[in-house]
């Protein structure tokens, strides 16, 4: 738990290649709006690969939740932060 605002800009990355992966989600008890995407150098257990950015404004919210997911082959990190006053 980490005891900071969760209304603010949240940058979600995803992306795979033929053996990495990047994934990041977001949940939220307010409002959730997409201010824009881009395309950026993803980084797996130091390998490089496409992927998306996406960055999303919450708004009105007492908490938010992210999720991020990184493989590599049999690696694997999963880890996630609740933000909230």
């Amino acid at each position: 738990m980490i005891h900071e605002d969760p209304n603010r800009i949240f940058c979600l990355r995803n992306g795979e290649s033929e053996d990495n992966s990047y994934y990041m989600n977001l949940w939220t008890d307010g409002h959730a709006i997409s201010i824009g995407k881009q395309e950026e150098m993803l980084n797996s257990f130091g390998k490089r690969f496409q992927g998306v950015v996406e960055c999303i404004s919450v708004n009105d919210a007492n908490w938010a939740l992210t999720r991020r997911l990184i493989k590599s082959g049999d690696k694997e990190v999963l880890s996630m932060n609740l933000f909230t006053f």
